[in-house]
């Protein structure tokens, strides 16, 4: 700022010098300035060296914003220009979603109803074995028997009236404490078949189910590990042991065998042959 005005008051110095000042000086004159002349004169060069820096300066300040602006720009083109060939890829995968899904609709009309039927059962077996898959890789679940035990995958052995087992055996000495595999809401029913039995429904849905308890604790919402009830022989049970059902869902005609996933959490028990006693 200070070279700036300087170069204004040495033109302002030399505009002060009339055309009439300058017809009469003679060559003397000339060649020998008054000292006053001399000094505006050495000013004004000394202020056009110090204006030619002052524009260098500028320039060499302003080229890198210049230049990053133009690098700005350059993006925001092709930003543009991505944004252009993504939407063009995105409106054709929706056209072809929605073309799958006229397939599939043209296909599922063409069905039987028993080939529908069929493709049900394995979409829900393999939703369920999922569902089993899940909880054996938990790290929240907890053993159901808190005590010594043994279990046995009894899971679809016969039973009386052209029945199957739908459910694992788990064995413990009468009045072993029960306790809750999840977290979720308790319940009970009595009936001759099952005796004492839990619902125990988690926040999923899902329905853990256990009969032939000697006693029941308390009902209503429950944590993971709270005592629940405990092992006895009610109903048509043969020995003491609690007959324990999954079913993802809630779904009573979808229970899967949960056989995997005591294996995989209840340390404090051992597995037993299949052969071992019969229980219903």
């Amino acid at each position: 700022m200070f070279r700036i005005s300087a170069l204004f008051v040495a033109f302002g110095l030399l505009a002060a010098c009339t055309v009439a000042d300058a017809q009469e000086a003679d060559q003397a004159w000339v060649m020998n300035p008054p000292e006053g002349l001399q000094m505006v004169v050495e000013a004004a060069v000394t202020a056009g060296n110090e204006a030619t820096e002052v524009a260098r300066e500028l320039t060499e300040t302003t080229s890198p914003a210049i230049a990053q602006i133009e690098a700005l720009n350059r993006q925001a083109t092709q930003t543009s220009q991505l944004s252009e060939m993504l939407g063009d890829t995105i409106g054709q995968g929706l056209l072809n979603l929605r073309e799958l899904q006229k397939e599939q609709e043209a296909i599922l009309a063409a069905l039987t109803d028993e080939q529908r039927r069929e493709l049900e059962t394995r979409a829900l077996a393999e939703a369920s074995q999922a569902a089993v898959n899940r909880h054996v890789g938990s790290t929240t679940w907890v053993c159901l028997v808190a005590g010594e035990m043994q279990y046995r995958d009894s899971w679809g052995e016969p039973r009386s009236g052209g029945r199957t087992h739908e459910g694992i055996d788990i064995m413990a000495r009468w009045g072993t404490p029960m306790v809750a595999p999840k977290a979720g809401e308790l319940t009970f029913r009595y009936d001759p078949i099952g005796g004492k039995s839990f619902y125990l429904t988690t926040i999923e849905g899902d329905v853990w189910f256990g009969t032939h308890l000697s006693s029941y604790a308390t009902s209503g919402w429950v944590e993971a590990g709270t005592v629940i009830g405990y092992i006895g022989r009610s109903g048509n049970a043969v020995g003491n042991h609690v007959h324990f059902e999954y079913r993802p869902g809630g779904n009573s005609k979808n229970a899967v065998n949960p056989f995997p996933i005591v294996e995989a959490h209840c340390e404090n028990g051992r597995s037993a042959p299949r052969s071992q006693e019969p229980a219903e």
